[in-house]
């Protein structure tokens, strides 16, 4: 039996330092510090009965704390006192659990081969921002088959069955068919059914702070999507060289799709709604090349996005995207260095106006840049490491109406918090 345990820990203090009042007899400020502590555990195993069957699965805990603070601080005196009453503190709980478990048969010498198991997901949430106490629960079967009717040609027919505390969930199938034209050559075709229930957060929680201001919706209706794809592999490998390159059609459609949208051009204020009827389609292409202790990947797509709503008609409307990445792994010390790139073309966004209408804008292009090096030691058990996210510095979007997009009539949206530089430390026990 193999055991694993994975932990995450966060801890985070905003301070948001308030504008000073002055009188002919004191200067004060309020003062608001917001801490958030996340906490993250993991526990999966994988359990071989005998050759041919195996348990695995997962047991898995997020807890998500924040408070929040006000202090009335004297500028004269430079003293502060913590103000109390529910305009001035604040307590949010979140608690998730997922234990997942699955029995897997599987004989290579055999065409027919299953697995199976049960999935239960776990949510609670407590606070002054989500009226109290709000929780859910989904319990989910599922099963899944692959049948081989000849070497070149695996059927894998899928089946997931949920009970949800809030919503009634449907029946959820899926098909994957996977062709070996070549030794070299594959070809995959996909169907499947997808349903998401929203989350307590974007049902119920208010989170607002110096940088943030989303509210949740309690009317958002569940979304269900139909997705079909098709994709063509290629992976020669050439002496030393390893060569891997796929080419990704897809098609979706989706009702009652679940997104954020942003109140008006004049504030900062976003919340959940729905889009009755979004379909997105596409093509990617994707690259990657390894030889030796370099390796290098690219790839590029082109998205195309249409919604309809009561208030909502857009026609379909082309997006593209680029990314690419480099390493190189210097064996002799254990260092690697990698640099990440992308490029974001003009995406559509949804915006409420004074009505409650939906409005669809899009967002300007822009490139994201990182870099990082590492280095391991101690027989690969401990890795450090640092670099620099977002070098181009890229922290606000400007929003476009249709139509609008060669004059000054824009907006701006927030989307990173700058340039940052960081520290890894891990250690493989």
């Amino acid at each position: 039996m193999k055991v694993a345990y994975q932990l995450g820990l966060f801890d985070e203090k905003i301070t948001d330092k308030g504008p000073v009042t002055i009188t002919p007899f004191s200067a004060y400020a309020y003062d608001n510090y917001f801490r958030t502590f996340r906490n993250n555990h993991s526990a999966s195993y994988d359990w071989f009965l005998s050759g041919k069957n195996k348990l695995n699965g997962h047991v898995a805990f997020s807890g998500y704390d924040r408070n929040k603070e006000t202090c009335l601080k004297d500028m004269v005196e430079l003293e502060e006192s913590e103000l109390t009453g529910p305009d001035f503190s604040d307590e949010t709980k979140f608690y998730s659990r997922n234990i997942r478990n699955a029995f897997s048969h599987v004989d290579e010498n055999k065409n027919f081969n299953y697995q199976g198991g049960i999935d239960i997901n776990i949510e609670k949430g407590t606070g002054k921002r989500i009226n109290s106490t709000a929780s859910m629960q989904e319990y989910a079967a599922f099963a899944s088959a692959e049948y081989k009717p000849f070497s070149k040609l695996l059927i894998r027919p899928g089946l997931r069955y949920a009970l949800h505390s809030e919503f009634t969930i449907p029946l959820i199938p899926s098909l994957n068919l996977k062709y070996d034209i070549t030794n070299i050559q594959t070809v995959r075709l996909s169907y499947s059914r997808g349903f998401r229930t929203p989350g307590i957060k974007e049902l119920y929680l208010d989170f607002i702070d110096i940088n943030h201001n989303v509210q949740g919706n309690s009317n958002i209706n569940p979304e269900s999507s139909d997705n079909f794809q098709i994709v063509y592999s290629l992976l020669p490998e050439i002496k030393k060289v390893k060569l891997n390159s796929e080419v990704k059609l897809y098609y979706n459609k989706v009702k009652n799709l679940i997104t954020l949208a942003n109140y008006n051009n004049t504030s900062n204020l976003y919340t959940y709604i729905n889009i009755g009827h979004f379909t997105s389609q596409g093509v990617e292409w994707s690259n990657t090349i390894e030889v030796r202790s370099f390796s290098a990947t690219a790839g590029v797509s082109y998205t195309g996005t249409s919604s309809f709503n009561e208030s909502l008609v857009n026609d379909l409307s082309w997006y593209p995207q680029a990314n690419g990445s480099v390493s190189y792994n210097y064996k002799p010390f254990g260092l690697t260095t990698s640099v990440y790139y992308k490029y974001n073309g003009k995406v559509p966004v949804y915006v409420l106006d004074s009505n409650g209408n939906s409005l669809k804008q899009t967002n300007e292009d822009y490139q994201l840049l990182d870099v990082t090096v590492s280095k391991k030691l101690w027989k690969e058990r401990v890795e450090i490491g640092g670099g620099l996210k977002n070098i181009f510095n890229v922290t606000d979007v400007r929003r476009f109406s249709a139509g609008e997009i060669h004059n000054g009539g824009s907006s701006s949206s927030s989307l990173l918090p700058g340039r940052l530089f960081f520290l890894k430390l891990s250690v493989n026990i």
